[in-house]
């Protein structure tokens, strides 16, 4: 009775555990499955990138910004496009800098607008936009390539190196808008938003991006209009209600001649053509996000693409996070 004892405990414990490795290599190949996927949505969206490029010269929102689902074996798939050239790029603050060579060199226009964009939207989440100044400094002590700390607000290695956990500042370009959260001044609630009686107020992660680009313009016809005001003083909220009944635009030219800035004085209207610089019409860097179900497996994936021309390629890739 002892050896029929040892026996069937011998067989139940490698009855389970050959069970658990089924179930742990089937999890692992749906996984894999997922991601493969998930790469099949990416194709699909250069593709259409490529193809709507060589058709038209301007992006229309209504066609290539819309939600695709594929039912596949065992699942599901989901994905979307999102234009990253409708967001502010936060490396466009910085023209140079960071390779010890060459002083970094401040695009006051980016600055400028980075600086009321702030303004906007510590005004919405019920902050004091007076903080715009100091946040914008440490933005770009962050960026350039030196160890001035710009008054007021910037902060580097001194300020950062008395943090628990201490760090330094990067001095160089951001590869995630997330990282802003370890810039002096920055909370979640700053750059996630917040629900006040209900309704979710938005942070400034929904207006900004990181591209390696640092000249990346913003394009008008998909920008939110919280950005578009940031553009410039001269660009209120009546004249921007004229200006998006315009939208799409063909060409970047309808835009900042549009009829709404004529009852603007000569002087105001050269410094509102100059605070419109860096815009543009046809984007060129985008985000895939596809949510992706086989089985038992869940997977976020996230493909940074960028298009030059009809000629698309990929630029980086993320699983399980919210974008970059």
């Amino acid at each position: 009775m002892l050896v029929t004892a040892l026996a069937a405990t011998t067989a139940v414990a490698l009855s389970s555990r050959q069970q658990l490795d089924v179930r742990r290599t089937a999890n692992v190949m749906a996984a894999d499955q997922a991601y493969l996927y998930g790469l099949g949505i990416e194709t699909v969206a250069m593709e259409l990138l490529g193809a709507y490029s060589r058709e038209y010269d301007y992006d229309d929102p209504a066609v290539i910004y819309q939600s695709y689902t594929f039912p596949v074996d065992g699942g599901l798939v989901e994905g979307a496009l999102q234009d990253m050239n409708a967001r502010f790029n936060i490396n466009n603050l910085v023209k140079t800098g960071g390779d010890g060579e060459q002083p970094p060199q401040v695009n006051s226009v980016q600055r400028e607008r980075f600086r009321r964009l702030l303004e906007r939207v510590l005004n919405l989440l019920g902050d004091d936009p007076a903080r715009a100044e100091g946040l914008t400094n440490a933005v770009i002590d962050w960026l350039d390539g030196d160890q001035d700390v710009s008054f007021p607000g910037g902060a580097e290695d001194g300020d950062y190196l008395a943090q628990n956990p201490p760090y330094r500042s990067a001095n160089r370009s951001m590869s995630s808008a997330s990282e802003l959260l370890l810039v002096q001044g920055f909370d979640r609630t700053l750059l996630y938003g917040k629900t006040v009686a209900g309704e979710t107020v938005p942070g400034l992660l929904k207006y900004v991006t990181a591209l390696p680009d640092v000249s990346a313009p913003i394009n008008v016809n998909t920008a939110d209009a919280d950005l578009l005001l940031a553009l410039s003083p001269y660009l209120d909220a009546a004249r921007l209600e004229q200006v998006l009944a315009g939208r799409p635009f063909e060409d970047i030219g309808a835009f900042r001649n549009h009829q709404a800035f004529d009852d603007l004085k000569q002087q105001d209207r050269q410094k509102l053509q100059q605070d419109l610089q860096g815009l543009t019409v046809a984007s060129r860097f985008f985000l895939v996000k596809a949510n992706v179900r086989v089985g038992r497996s869940r997977l976020r994936f996230n493909s940074l693409l960028q298009r030059n021309g009809s000629r698309v390629a990929v630029v980086s890739r993320a699983q399980g996070t919210d974008g970059l």
